[in-house]
């Protein structure tokens, strides 16, 4: 079984790298459940509903001056478009899976002393995700 470390995973928004990546995570993959018994039946019994894509999160030094990267998923943020997006979470080369994901958060911290500015930003998936696993 193959690991990979931390410093082989990038995050690519609209095909564009996002610089000064810390981190990436998506959460909250689910799928609904349906109670289906009926009238008669001596137990409760269920079946699949929907699913549901998650959020996916990128930490990041901020730099807007990352025009294809952050800035332009801070730009939508702020527009407030809506508009969804190809994004790809790689854990290494030719690994990843592939979200489309409406951008729908930023959050940014400036922290005490010489530390760096961060932030964070979060976009709802759409559908469901696609592994590619080369």
């Amino acid at each position: 079984m193959a690991n990979f470390e931390g410093d082989s995973g990038s995050l690519k928004y609209a095909g564009n790298a996002v610089g000064e990546l810390l981190s990436w995570s998506i959460s909250g993959l689910s799928v609904g459940v349906i109670e289906d018994s009926a009238k008669g039946d001596a137990n409760r019994t269920y079946k699949g509903g929907r699913a549901d894509g998650g959020v996916i999160t990128a930490r990041c030094q901020l730099d807007y001056g990352d025009t294809n990267g952050q800035k332009a998923w801070a730009d939508s943020v702020v527009a407030g478009t809506g508009a969804a997006v190809t994004c790809q979470l790689l854990t290494a080369t030719g690994k990843y899976l592939q979200v489309t994901a409406i951008p729908t958060g930023l959050d940014m911290e400036s922290p005490e002393g010489e530390s760096i500015t961060q932030g964070t930003f979060t976009g709802k998936v759409t559908g469901l995700p696609a592994w590619t696993w080369a």
